[in-house]
Formats: C-alpha cells, sequence, structure tokens
C-alpha cells in the first residue's frame, strides 16, 4: 500500500537537502531509493527534490516591493499555462445563441449561415453584440465553433422512425428506372420526391405524412403534410408544391411506394410535361437527395410523435408554412459533388456551404426575370419572425400531442 500525500510532503522535505548536497553517485542513490519510496516518476522526482524549500524574489505588482517566496512540494498536478482565448464569453454566447436558436447546425454550416445572415440578426435587434464582437464572429473558424458546441451537443441523440413505404404493384412498367443523373439533368428543376410517416411507431391506423421534394442541383426543397397516403392528397399538395417553385419543374423521381406508383400522379407529372421516374425496389440510394433532407428538415424539426387529424394536420401545414422560406432563403445546405471508390472506400466530395437561394442566382441557366422574382420574395421574409413563427407553431404541435388530443 502506498504512501499518503501527508507522508510523501514529509519524505521530500527530509532527503531534499540531503540530495541537493550529495554528489553525483549519491544522488543516484538517493534518487533510487526516494522513486522506490514514493512511486514517482524518475523526472518528477528530480524537480522536486531540487526544488523543494528554494527560495527566490518576485514582484506581486508594480507598486509593491520584491517579496521573498518559498517553494514547496504541493503534490498535485499544475496548472498550466496555456494559449490565451481568442473568443471571449460574449462571442462564445452569440455562437451559442444562434446554434440553438437555429435547429442546432454543424459547424460548417452554421459558419456559412452567419456570415450570409448576421445582418439580418443585426437589423431584427435579436443579436447585440459590439462591433469586434462581430467581426469575431465573421471570422471564427468551425472547428472553433465545434469546440465551443461541443457540450451541448452530447447531450442530442439520434432516433430512428418507421418505415411505411409499400410497394406499388400499378405502373411498374410505365415508369422508367432512374439509378443515377446525367449531368444535362443536373439543371435547375429536376426533384426527386419520398414521404415521411408520422405514426409515432405504430403504424395500425391512419396518420398524416411529409410530402417531400428535393432539387439535386440547387437543394430548393418543399414540403407539405398530406392527411394519409392517398393519391388524391398527393396530387393536390404536388400542384401546390410546383406553384411556390420559383421556376418550372422539369422531372420527378421517387421510390416504389404505392403513393407514387399510381394513375393519377402519372397523369399529374403527363399533362404537364415532367418527366417521372423511379428508382430501384429496396435502395434507397437512388433517391439520396431528398433521404438525406428527411431528417434534418422533418424529423430534426418535428420529431417522431403520432400526428393524425384534421387539427394536426393544420397545424402541420402551418409548421411547413414557415420552415420552407428558412430552410430554402436562409439556411445553407451542401451538394455532393463527385463520389469515387479507391481500395475499397467512398470518398465523398461536396462543395462549399449556400443557400438554394444562392445558388439559383449563380446559375447561368435561370433567366433574369426569374432571379428578379425570387429576389423579391427573399425580401418579403424576415429570419426572426419566420423562425418565431415556426417555434410557435412546433409547440402547438407538441402540446396537442402530450394532451393526447
Amino acid at each position: 500500500m502506498g504512501l499518503k500525500m501527508k507522508e510523501r510532503k514529509s519524505v521530500v522535505h527530509e532527503i531534499a537537502p540531503r540530495y541537493r548536497q550529495a554528489r553525483k553517485k549519491e544522488k543516484g542513490k538517493i534518487l533510487d531509493e526516494f522513486v522506490e519510496t514514493t512511486g514517482y516518476n524518475r523526472k518528477y522526482a528530480i524537480h522536486v527534490l531540487s526544488h523543494e524549500g528554494k527560495r527566490y524574489l518576485r514582484k506581486v505588482d508594480t507598486n509593491s516591493s520584491w517579496v521573498r517566496l518559498e517553494t514547496t512540494h504541493r503534490g498535485g498536478s499544475r496548472a498550466r499555462a496555456g494559449r490565451k482565448k481568442t473568443y471571449d464569453e460574449p462571442v462564445q454566447g452569440g455562437i451559442l445563441k444562434i446554434w440553438r436558436y437555429f435547429d442546432h447546425m454543424c459547424s460548417k454550416l452554421l459558419k456559412a449561415f452567419i456570415a450570409s445572415n448576421v445582418d439580418d440578426l443585426y437589423r431584427s435587434k435579436w443579436l447585440r453584440l459590439d462591433p469586434r464582437c462581430r467581426e469575431q464572429l465573421l471570422d471564427i473558424s468551425a472547428a472553433t465553433i465545434d469546440r465551443i458546441v461541443s457540450g451541448e451537443r452530447r447531450e442530442w441523440r439520434k432516433r430512428k422512425g418507421s418505415c411505411t413505404t409499400r410497394g406499388g404493384g400499378m405502373l411498374r412498367n410505365q415508369i422508367p428506372i432512374r439509378v443515377y443523373f446525367n449531368w444535362y439533368e443536373r439543371a435547375p428543376g429536376f426533384f426527386e420526391m419520398d414521404t415521411v410517416s408520422h405514426d409515432g411507431g405504430f403504424p395500425a391506423r391512419e396518420c398524416c405524412h411529409t410530402l417531400s421534394i428535393t432539387d439535386i442541383c440547387t437543394g430548393w426543397t418543399e414540403l407539405r403534410a398530406v392527411k394519409n397516403n392517398a393519391s388524391r392528397w398527393i396530387v393536390a399538395q404536388l400542384s401546390d408544391m410546383e406553384a411556390g417553385i420559383p421556376y418550372p419543374m422539369l422531372g420527378l423521381d421517387s421510390d416504389n411506394g404505392s403513393e407514387f406508383m399510381n394513375s393519377p400522379v402519372l397523369r399529374w407529372t403527363e399533362e404537364r410535361g415532367v418527366s417521372f421516374t423511379r428508382g430501384r425496389p429496396y435502395r434507397k440510394n437512388d433517391n439520396c437527395f431528398v433521404e438525406e433532407r428527411n431528417y434534418h428538415s422533418v424529423r430534426k424539426v418535428i420529431g417522431y410523435y403520432r400526428y393524425e387529424g384534421d387539427e394536426m394536420y393544420g397545424i402541420l401545414q402551418d409548421v411547413y408554412r414557415h420552415l420552407c422560406p428558412l430552410r430554402n432563403y436562409f439556411y445553407p445546405c451542401v451538394r455532393l459533388v463527385s463520389n469515387q471508390r479507391t481500395d475499397g472506400k467512398n470518398h465523398k466530395v461536396y462543395d462549399a456551404p449556400e443557400t438554394p437561394y444562392a445558388r439559383m442566382l449563380k446559375d447561368p441557366r435561370l433567366s433574369g426575370e426569374q432571379k428578379h422574382v425570387v429576389r423579391d420574395r427573399r425580401e418579403t421574409y424576415d429570419i426572426i419572425e419566420l423562425k418565431k413563427g415556426l417555434d410557435h407553431a412546433i409547440r402547438t404541435l407538441l402540446e396537442l400531442v402530450r394532451s393526447g388530443s
């Protein structure tokens, strides 16, 4: 059984003077005995015995005289000086405030979000920091943001929802399979679509669903609630989505669910000259663009609860009425540029984070009139008012869930 801390201090106090007066060979013998007795590391033992009881002069402050201090063996770990923090408490608090309020983005997206929306945050007086802190917010790196939010991020846990997609046997021969998009099809207007079930883990009864479509070029996302997976609701919401998209819809790609593999949806696409394709059965990667949005745009926002009935359906529509402008005009996202497999490993390359709105303005294939319409729409939105409306709708929805309505 080793010595207690008080006993070790006594040993150091007794041996240190003899150690400093001894010759080199004698010091080695004393050090061997000391290390065996205390269990200290040899280098640390040399430091302790060399400095124990030494006296030195130190000036406490500029106005006082020199003070004689004595070194004592504390037996504990010494605090490291470390590098002085570049970002003080106001900046770190601002980062945490933005991260909490705007849906817990990853650090790279949050950095792009701050750069593109900091003027709106200051204009609405939601964020109030001095000019120096504002410059630091714009200069902060993604790695530093990760370190600031890491403590709170650990509390978040991912949960899995149930899949309610059922294969549709109708019209499979009439709807071609698409495995990938050609480069000429990566123009604005080609969308992938999917539905997300809100059954709360109990798919026995009818419940609400979310219909989502995502543009593979710009990342533009539209979300609508549907009362169930009946084709009439799908067609009605597709028409509403088409009216909300500021450029023509050229193509739709879906999975093999029966909500899409039916005559009303096929007729809707044929009447509008929209190319309609489907992915391979049981291959979710064929619809990877919309699948990756299902968590960030749906599950992360409204969770995995069960939503059913007209009242919850109306509130879900209100949620998406505020969420879609936020996602399309203010929230940055990344796009997959290339995916190469080398030595059994996939190497994915993504572009820089940008909002779908910014990508639209940069795309030369869209006309000036279309871009003018998008700019006018952007000016009508206030990011803080949209977020307040979204939070209010989500709170109302969750209160209904907790009350059992």
